[in-house]
């Protein structure tokens, strides 16, 4: 269940970590909690009147540039949480969307930020202000100060695996979702994740992976953070970062 709050500013939604979303350590898995927070953007973006259906009668979509997050604490299976998500105000090309997941008692035990851009459905190019028509959207200007921009990769990243884009990695946009990237670079990291779990996940997009696209994954540890580049045949794809911590033993 979801519903705007706070002047109408914010969009609320509880939910509960289901068995399918946790690892082997019964901990929600990365790429669930982007789902979770997409899903909330997805239902804030429809109840302020610009939502996936009225963008695609108008051939626009929302395309995500960067997204940054940070674990305090991971959720566990069943554990009742809460998702929270708000727009903050256009910055020329483009819009960011933070937000937070919390525990059942409204503490943050993870928060995000996002960067996105309004692009063209048939010609995939970014549309500029003038061209969207605006949206009358009821923005906050709460942000969380984290790294959703591009990511300073290390030298001679060196090729760890290849990941084809198959059937079940696309989306309604007819690409790669975006919360799969986090399974694409936990699947290669280059350590054993039985007593680790993530701290912190920034991806950067430089464009899309299509149904049939073969993802040379490059990775690179450095500073004690794995650094990760994506590229298929027509150049750079993602890149990411992240940081992992041990999981202690009351997590």
């Amino acid at each position: 269940m979801s519903e705007l709050i706070q002047n109408n500013q914010k969009l609320s939604m509880d939910a509960r970590v289901l068995s399918y979303q946790t690892d082997r350590n019964s901990l929600l898995k990365p790429s669930y909690a982007l789902r979770l927070m997409q899903e909330a953007a997805a239902e804030h973006s429809d109840k302020c009147g610009y939502g996936t259906r009225m963008l695609y009668n108008k051939k626009m979509m929302f395309i995500l540039i960067a997204v940054s997050i940070n674990f305090d604490k991971m959720p566990f299976l069943n554990d009742d949480i809460f998702v929270e998500t708000w727009s903050c105000r256009q910055n020329g090309l483009m819009f960011t969307r933070p937000g937070r997941i919390a525990d059942k008692n409204r503490n943050t035990i993870c928060c995000y930020s996002s960067k996105w851009v309004v692009v063209s459905t048939e010609t995939r190019r970014i549309l500029k202000p003038s061209e969207t028509g605006g949206f009358a959207a009821v923005f906050c200007d709460e942000q969380f100060d984290l790294r959703d921009k591009k990511i300073p990769l290390p030298k001679d990243m060196r090729i760890v695996g290849e990941r084809e884009i198959r059937y079940s990695d696309i989306d309604y946009n007819n690409h790669a979702n975006n919360c799969a990237y986090a399974d694409f670079v936990l699947d290669f990291i280059p350590c054993d994740m039985a007593e680790m779990r993530v701290d912190k996940l920034d991806i950067y997009f430089h464009s899309e992976a299509l149904l049939g696209d073969k993802l040379k994954i490059f990775c690179k540890e450095c500073d004690g953070k794995f650094y990760f580049k994506g590229e298929h045949e027509r150049g750079v794809c993602f890149d990411a970062m992240v940081s992992l911590k041990k999981i202690e033993k009351n997590s």
